[in-house]
Formats: C-alpha cells, structure tokens, sequence
C-alpha cells in the first residue's frame, strides 16, 4: 500500500508531465503561427526553437539535480535518525538486562539472608534460655551440651549463608559496574564467566536446565569484563527463552580458549535449534519468534555487535533443526 508521501511525488510528477505537454502543444502552436503568418526565415526558426529546447533541458536538469540533493540530504537525515533509534533500543536493551540482573539477585539473597535470620534467632533464644538456667543456677551438663551445639550449628549455617550472600552480592557489583562502564579490565575468565552464571541462577535454578564451563582456570586477561558478561547473560536468556521451549532437562556447554591473542568462545545449546531462514535472520534486530513471551529481538543482535564492533572479531552460528545451536565468537585480544 502506498504511503501518503510517494502518492504525493507520484501526483508531482504527474503535474510535470502534464505541464510539459501542455506547454510543448502551447508552444507548438506558436510557432507554426509564426512560422507560416508571420513568414519567419526557416534558419531563424529552428534556432529559436533550439534555443527554447535548450532552455528546457537546461532547466530539467537543474530541476532534477536540486531535487536529488535534497532527496539524498533527506535521506542521509532519515538514516541517521534510524542509527540513532538503534542505539537507544540497544542501550535500552542493555539496562533492561541489567534490571532483570537486579531483580534476580536480590530474590538470590532472600533466601540465605533468611536462613541466616531464622539461625541468629534460634541462637538467641538459646542464648536467653541458657542464660535464665545460668542465673538460677540450675545448669546441668545436658544443657550445656545443648546449648554448644546449637551455638556451633547456628554459627555455621550463619557464615554459610552469608558467605553465599556475599558472593552474590560480590558478583553482582563487578558485573553491573562492568556493564555500565564498558572499561577494561585484567579479570580471571572462568571465574568472571561463573560469576556471570552465578548471577542468572534465579533463572536457571527454577528449570533442569545445566550449564557446563571449560576454561583454564589461569587464564587472566585485560578485557571489556561487561560486554562479556552481557555475550554470556544474552546467549543463556536466548537458550532458555527459544532453546528449552518444550525440553524438561536441557544443557548448555561453554568453551574458552586462548590461542594466538584470540579469545575463542564456543557457546553450545542442545534445544530446538534454528530453521536455515531462522539462521539467516538470527542476529538481525527486531528478529523474535517469542515476542508475546517478552522477546525483544535485540539480545543476539547485541551479541553480533559486541563481537563484531567492539572487540573487532567475528562470529559464525551453525544449526539445524532440534539439534542445537552452535556460536562460535572469535576476539583478538592481546594476553596479560
């Protein structure tokens, strides 16, 4: 269906050619009248109606010319606008998967911030009822031993929980400041990339779904830590959104390599994997085939971009149906 603006040209340029005609019958009659009534010299009259027709050509194209200066100015405006869209839905993007990071582990440290709560209260009722027995002077050896237990078990669930707590909260901090800041920096792989799955545990825990990471548990390099972590965060969301749709237990397997100053990361997923037109359109933006679950179809475009841009690599996708994908991003990178 044709918009408003192309009816409009398409009017335009009706006009002119109507106009032309009309102006070339006009112009036509003019001349056979001078022609034969006014007896103008043959030569006289074909250099007139050269110069006429020159005019005319000469103003066409300056028609024209003018006009494709202003079409493409429009068009560079319109192109820069649509980069300058993107951006905003990419950045956009990137805060939403920061606020879903948010969310997820502050409900992570419900749980041992409340286990670590309900065992410093039985520890301080203990306490208080150890202390009455104390004062009344009725402690027995039975007592005692009770109460050492009970102040030895609530002690080490409380270190335990909170221990988890902190390294939640720990995880959390260098991955959104990582995110946000977009700086280099000198962090262990496989420990970063734990704590980045650590982070989605809200998510992965409520499946069967396991992931599985195979690093060098050495290897320490000085990089862009967030927009790794935002790689990682988007292939796992990507997974358990399109991959596990209708599979109880599925798997994830991530592999890094460093070879050559090149960081290779192969990311694996054993779901429903991708139709050839799927693949085709697998990193382009607006891309979804869950749009009524949430999907946004900018999570594996950012990947393309991260990849691509930021760290100048280049990423290859391979699949077939309900076999899985297979991402393999390759990005120079030079070693600590």
């Amino acid at each position: 269906m044709k918009t408003n603006k192309q009816q409009k040209q398409n009017l335009f340029f009706i006009s002119i050619g109507a106009l032309m005609s009309l102006g070339a019958t006009l112009w036509g009659s003019v001349t056979l009248y001078l022609y034969y009534q006014a007896s103008i010299p043959l030569s006289y009259f074909f250099a007139l109606n050269s110069i006429v027709v020159i005019l005319i050509i000469f103003s066409l194209c300056f028609y024209f010319v003018e006009s494709e200066k202003k079409l493409k100015v429009s068009l560079e405006y319109n192109i820069d606008t649509l980069k300058k869209t993107q951006i905003q839905l990419i950045q956009k993007e990137k805060m939403a998967s920061l606020g879903g990071l948010v969310a997820g582990v502050a409900h992570e440290i419900n749980t041992p911030i409340g286990v670590s709560v309900t065992a410093a209260s039985l520890l301080k009722h203990a306490s208080k009822e150890f202390v009455k027995l104390y004062e009344a002077q009725k402690v027995k050896q039975s007592d005692f031993d009770e109460f050492i237990n009970t102040a030895v078990s609530s002690t080490e669930i409380i270190l335990q929980n909170l221990d988890r707590a902190a390294s939640l909260i720990n995880s959390f901090k260098s991955i959104s400041v990582d995110q946000t800041s977009g700086e280099l920096r000198e962090i262990n792989i496989r420990e970063y990339i734990n704590s980045v799955i650590l982070s989605l545990n809200n998510k992965i825990k409520k499946t069967q779904h396991q992931v599985v990471v195979e690093c060098n548990e050495n290897l320490i390099l000085e990089i862009k830590a967030g927009e790794i972590a935002q790689v990682i965060t988007n292939l796992i969301d990507n997974s358990l959104l399109h991959a596990f749709t209708d599979i109880q237990k599925g798997n994830i397997f991530i592999k890094v390599e460093y070879e050559n100053n090149t960081l290779h990361i192969l990311y694996k997923d054993d779901g429903v994997g991708l139709s050839k037109e799927e693949q085709e359109k697998f990193f382009e933006p607006f891309f979804t085939t869950k749009r009524d679950k949430g999907g946004s179809g900018l999570g594996t475009h950012i990947i393309y971009n991260i990849v691509t841009r930021s760290f100048g690599g280049k990423i290859e996708l391979e699949s077939e149906k309900n076999r899985g994908i297979e991402v393999n991003m390759y990005m120079p990178i030079k070693g600590v």
